[in-house]
C-alpha cells in the first residue's frame, strides 16, 4: 500500500438554506404549518402577527372565513442550485419577491373511618382507568388488588385477556406469589365490571357473561339464546333459523329471540373506551360552489398575518456593529420565510384548483362519479414536476359540501367504462353500495360483484373485487349471511 494523490471531478447538488426552507413548508400540513410558524416567531424577534380587526357583534361566532382567491398563477421561477446542476425536487420552486355491583371480599383497612368512595378518582377516560376506578371502589385484600391491576394492565384495546396466567403470576412476584386459580377467580371478578364482558378470553366467554348479568326469567329468548352462543357460536352466521331450530328443538320463534339478544350484546366491550386523544383536521383548500362551477379558496390564517416588525427596520440601521449584523441576519431569514410561505400558498392553491377541475364530478355526483386522476397529470397541466405535486398533496386536506378528504384522496387509477374510464375510487363506491343492498340472507359473493359491475360496464375481476371490499373494512359473503 502506498499513499497517492488523485483528481476526480464529480457533479453534487447542494441545495441553498432557502431551497430547503420551502421544501420543508410545502409538505406541511396547515396544523404543522402553524406549529412552524410559531416556533420561527419565537426564534427570529423581527417577525410578528399583525393584530386581526375586532369582529362585530354579528361576525363574532360566523367562524373562520375562506380567504385568499387567485385566478391568475405567479410567474415561475426556477433557481439553479449553486453546482450549475438541475434537481427536479426543486425546480419548480417559485422565490417571487412578493412576500356494576361486585362480590369482592371486604379487606380490613385497619382504620374504621376509611372509605373507598372518598379516595377514588373519576377516570380519566381510556378502559384502564375506567376498571381501576371501579376497583378502587370495589373494596379488596391488597393480594386481590395487585392481581386486578396486574390483569387490567395486560387487556387489550378490545377489552380481551389474551395474556397467559403465568405471565401474571411472574408479574407479580417477588411481591405476591399467586396460584393460577387466584388469577381465574379475579379475572372472573373483573368481568361482572364495567363493561360486561372484560377480561374474557374469547367471544363466547364474552358473550355468556353479559348473558349471566340479565334476569334469564324476564329477558325474552335468554335460555335459547345461551344454548346458540354455548355450543353453536361458530357456525351461527351459517346456519338459517329453521335449522336452529331443529338442531335446538325450538320453534323459529323462539330461534329469532334468541338472536335479537345475541345481538344486542358487545363483542367487543373495551372498543368503545379509547384513551388516544382524538385528532382534528384542519383543511388546507376549500372547494365552493360558484354559479356552475367551483372555485378554491384558501383559509384565512397565521400565516396570512404573518409580517416584519418594521421597528426592527429602522434599529437594523441605527444600531451598531454588533447589533446590525445580528438583526440583518434575522431579516434576511424572515424574508426567506415569507417568500417560502408565499410559494407554498400559489403552488397549493394551484394545485387544490387543478385537483377541483379535474374532479368536478364528484363535487357535483357523488363518489360513483370519480375520475381516474394521476400525480402526473397535474403535473404536466401546472408545469410541475410530479415530485412538487406530491409534496404538496402530502397531508393536506379539501373540504367539500361532500365531507373533508385528503387531497390524495383524488387520486386513483381507473378502468375501463362503457360511458369512460372510472377511478378505482368510484369502483369501490359501488361495491360498497351493491353490498349495501344485498339480501342478508343470500349475500353477494366476489364473483357475483364482478358481474355485476361488467353489467354497469366496469370490467373489474374477483380478485380486484376482493381487494376493494377489504379496503372497504366489509366481510366476506360467509361471514355476511344472516339468518331470516
Amino acid at each position: 500500500m502506498r499513499a497517492s494523490l488523485e483528481l476526480r471531478l464529480t457533479q453534487q447538488l447542494r441545495l441553498s438554506p432557502q431551497l430547503r426552507q420551502a421544501l420543508k413548508l410545502l409538505q406541511l400540513s396547515q396544523a404543522e404549518l402553524e406549529v412552524e410558524l410559531r416556533e420561527q416567531m419565537e426564534s427570529n424577534p423581527v417577525l410578528e402577527l399583525e393584530e386581526p380587526e375586532t369582529a362585530m357583534p354579528d361576525e363574532a361566532h360566523a367562524g373562520p372565513e375562506p380567504t385568499r382567491e387567485t385566478t391568475d398563477p405567479p410567474t415561475e421561477v426556477r433557481e439553479e442550485p449553486e453546482s450549475g446542476g438541475e434537481d427536479d425536487y426543486v425546480a419548480d420552486l417559485d422565490y417571487s419577491p412578493d412576500l356494576p355491583d361486585n362480590d369482592w371480599p371486604r379487606a380490613s383497612s385497619g382504620d374504621g373511618d376509611s372509605d373507598p368512595i372518598d379516595w377514588a378518582q373519576e377516570p380519566a377516560g381510556g378502559l384502564a382507568d375506567h376498571l381501576l376506578w371501579q376497583l378502587q371502589l370495589s373494596p379488596a385484600s391488597p393480594r386481590d388488588q395487585a392481581i386486578a391491576v396486574a390483569l387490567i394492565e395486560a387487556l387489550e384495546a378490545d377489552g380481551y385477556l389474551r395474556v397467559d396466567p403465568q405471565e401474571i403470576a411472574q408479574t407479580l412476584a417477588p411481591t405476591y406469589i399467586v396460584e393460577l386459580d387466584e388469577i381465574e377467580a379475579v379475572r372472573h371478578r373483573l368481568q361482572r365490571f364495567d363493561p360486561p364482558g372484560v377480561a374474557s378470553r374469547d367471544l363466547r366467554d364474552c358473550l355468556l357473561v353479559q348473558l349471566d348479568l340479565l334476569d334469564a326469567d324476564r329477558t325474552h329468548g335468554h335460555a335459547v339464546a345461551r344454548q346458540l352462543v354455548d355450543a353453536h357460536l361458530e357456525n351461527l352466521p351459517r346456519s338459517d333459523r329453521a335449522q336452529l331450530a331443529r338442531t335446538l328443538g325450538e320453534e323459529p320463534e323462539d330461534i329469532d329471540a334468541g338472536l335479537t339478544l345475541i345481538r344486542s350484546l358487545d363483542p367487543k366491550p373495551g372498543a368503545r373506551f379509547d384513551a388516544t386523544a382524538p385528532e382534528y383536521i384542519q383543511p388546507d383548500a376549500y372547494a365552493l360552489r360558484d354559479g356552475d362551477g367551483w372555485r378554491v379558496a384558501l383559509p384565512g390564517d397565521a400565516q396570512g398575518q404573518l409580517r416584519i416588525n418594521r421597528d426592527y427596520l429602522r434599529m437594523a440601521r441605527e444600531a451598531g456593529r454588533e447589533a446590525r449584523s445580528y438583526l440583518r441576519g434575522c431579516l434576511q431569514e424572515a424574508r426567506w420565510l415569507l417568500r417560502a410561505l408565499q410559494q407554498r400558498q400559489d403552488t397549493l392553491f394551484r394545485v387544490a384548483s387543478a385537483i377541483v377541475e379535474a374532479q368536478r364530478d364528484f363535487l357535483d355526483n357523488g363518489p360513483q362519479a370519480m375520475r381516474p386522476l394521476m400525480l402526473k397529470d397535474i403535473a404536466a397541466k401546472l408545469g410541475l414536476h410530479e415530485s412538487t405535486i406530491s409534496r404538496t398533496v402530502a397531508r393536506k386536506y379539501l373540504h367539500t359540501p361532500r365531507g373533508v378528504y385528503e387531497l390524495r384522496h383524488f387520486f386513483s387509477t381507473g378502468y375501463a367504462g362503457d360511458d369512460g374510464d372510472a377511478a378505482a375510487t368510484a369502483v369501490r363506491a359501488v361495491i360498497g353500495e351493491l353490498i349495501a343492498a344485498e339480501n342478508p340472507a343470500k349475500p353477494l359473493s366476489d364473483q357475483a360483484i364482478a358481474v355485476l359491475l361488467k353489467q354497469r360496464g366496469l370490467n373489474v375481476a374477483r380478485r380486484t373485487v376482493a381487494k376493494y371490499r377489504e379496503q372497504l373494512r366489509i366481510a366476506p359473503s360467509h361471514e355476511r349471511r344472516r339468518v331470516n
